[in-house]
């Protein structure tokens, strides 16, 4: 049985823009893996110093690092990331491309991922180096949270 509903036009047209402002939102939000791959991944390339903001943009305020001593460190993602790039580039660092890639999502609002990069030095130096990111969806936006080095054949990124 079908029971006739009444909507006045002042009611349809809110309804209406509900449901368009709902689609609208989950749409906005990108899909991690093409963030981290095309939004973020490209930033390390080359001249990463000096796109430091627009790397900073893709993380949270405070980033929690986990250093191979195993106790976590809270950072402020903008101070961590400028000592990091400026000790790379004291070695002769050039930049970095992402080699070897995973994803898992945890639920709608978690994901991480594992990470194996191709860094480039002056002298044709190559060195990999694998990590683990996990990010949050902070504000419609994913944002790293968390970061670990992480050993490139022990989880399968040789």
């Amino acid at each position: 049985m079908v029971f006739p509903i009444a909507i006045d036009r002042v009611g349809l047209v809110a309804f209406l823009l509900l449901l368009a402002q709902t689609a609208t939102a989950s749409d906005c939000i990108p899909d991690p893996q093409q963030w981290f791959t095309e939004s973020y991944a490209p930033l390390w390339a080359a001249d990463t110093g000096e796109k430091l903001d627009q790397v900073t943009n893709h993380y949270a305020e405070t980033i929690l690092d986990h250093p191979a001593s195993g106790v976590p460190v809270e950072e402020n993602s903008r101070q961590w990331l400028t000592g990091a790039i400026r000790g790379w580039q004291s070695e002769g660092w050039l930049g970095s491309e992402l080699d070897g890639f995973s994803m898992d999502r945890i639920n709608s609002s978690t994901v991480v991922f594992k990470t194996r990069w191709h860094d480039r030095y002056e002298d044709n130096v190559i060195a990999y180096e694998c990590g683990w990111y996990q990010a949050d969806l902070i504000d419609g936006q994913w944002n790293f949270t968390q970061y670990a080095t992480i050993d490139c054949a022990a989880h399968g990124l040789e």
